[in-house]
C-alpha cells in the first residue's frame, strides 16, 4: 500500500495549484490566520469488489479542509475549484492503477467563529 506516496502527490498538486496565496498543511496550524488548507485524515478500506486474482484493490479517501475569513466566502469557493482542477487528472503514483477518483462534499458554510469552512473528500479506487 502506497499511502505516503498518495498523500505526497495530493499535497504537492494542491500546493502548486494554490501557490503562495494559500498555505497547505498536513497539520492544523495554531497561530496562522486563514486562509489555509489542511489535508486531514486519510482513511482506507479493502472492498471485495476491487480485488482480483492478480491485484490487491483498496479505496483511499483523503479529507481536505478549506478555511477562509468570514469576508471571503467567494475566495473559499475559488480555492475549492482550484483544488478540484489540480486533482482532476489521475494521480501518478508508480505501481498504482487508478480505477476511479471523485470528490464528495464541498459545500462552503460559515462557522460560529465567523470563518468559512469546507470539507471535501477526495476518493480513489486503486489496484496495485
Amino acid at each position: 500500500m502506497k499511502l505516503i506516496e498518495i498523500h505526497d502527490e495530493i499535497f504537492n498538486r494542491i500546493e502548486k495549484a494554490l501557490g503562495e496565496k494559500v498555505p497547505v498543511y498536513d497539520y492544523l496550524p495554531e497561530d496562522e490566520r486563514p486562509p489555509w488548507v489542511v489535508l486531514g485524515k486519510m482513511v482506507y478500506n479493502f472492498p471485495d469488489t476491487l480485488a482480483s486474482a492478480t491485484a490487491a484493490g483498496y479505496v483511499v479517501t483523503q479529507k481536505i479542509h478549506i478555511v477562509t475569513e468570514a469576508e471571503a466566502k467567494d475566495f473559499a469557493i475559488q480555492i475549492k475549484k482550484r483544488i478540484f482542477k489540480a486533482l482532476e487528472d489521475g494521480l501518478k503514483v508508480e505501481g498504482l492503477h487508478i480505477l476511479r477518483q471523485r470528490f464528495t462534499g464541498g459545500e462552503v458554510s460559515e462557522t460560529e467563529d465567523r470563518l468559512y469552512y469546507a470539507e471535501v473528500d477526495f476518493e480513489l479506487w486503486l489496484q496495485e
